[in-house]
C-alpha cells in the first residue's frame, strides 16, 4: 500500500468507497438483524437497545478518535483509540445487562447481536488502515 492510500483512507473512486462500505458493515450487519429478529420472533427490545446503544458508541468513539488526531499527537490518539474501546465495551455490556434485567428472553439475543458487532468492529479496526495523521 502506498503512503499515500494510508495517509488518505478513503481515498478515490472505487476503492474508496469499498473501504468506506467495509467500515460501516458492522451498522449493514445492525440493520439485517432488525428483519431476523422479526421473523425469528424474538424480542425486538433486545434490538432496539444494541441499536441505539451501538450507534451512540460509535459517535462517541468517532468524536474521541476526531479530537485526538486533531491535536497531531500520535500517543494522545492511541490513548483515544484504547479509552474509546474501553467505553465502547462497558457502555454495551451494561446496555446488555439492563436488558436482560428488564425482559429475561430479550438478553440472550442482544448480547449475541452485541458480540457480532464487536467482532465485526474488532475486524474491521484490525483488518483496514486508520492513519492518524498525528507524528511522534
Amino acid at each position: 500500500m502506498t503512503a499515500h492510500a494510508v495517509a488518505t483512507p478513503e481515498g478515490s473512486g472505487e476503492a474508496g468507497f469499498l473501504l468506506a462500505l467495509l467500515r460501516s458493515l458492522d451498522l449493514l450487519v445492525l440493520a439485517l438483524a432488525l428483519p431476523l429478529f422479526l421473523i425469528a420472533g424474538l424480542p425486538a427490545i433486545g434490538w432496539a437497545v444494541v441499536a441505539v446503544v451501538w450507534v451512540v458508541q460509535r459517535w462517541i468513539v468517532a468524536t474521541v478518535k476526531r479530537r485526538a488526531i486533531a491535536t497531531g499527537d500520535r500517543s494522545a490518539v492511541m490513548k483515544a483509540i484504547s479509552l474509546s474501546m474501553m467505553v465502547r465495551l462497558a457502555l454495551v455490556t451494561s446496555a446488555v445487562a439492563v436488558v436482560g434485567i428488564v425482559d429475561r428472553d430479550a438478553g440472550l439475543p442482544a448480547a449475541l447481536l452485541a458480540a457480532v458487532l464487536f467482532s465485526i468492529a474488532l475486524g474491521i479496526q484490525i483488518g483496514t488502515p486508520s492513519p492518524t495523521g498525528a507524528q511522534r
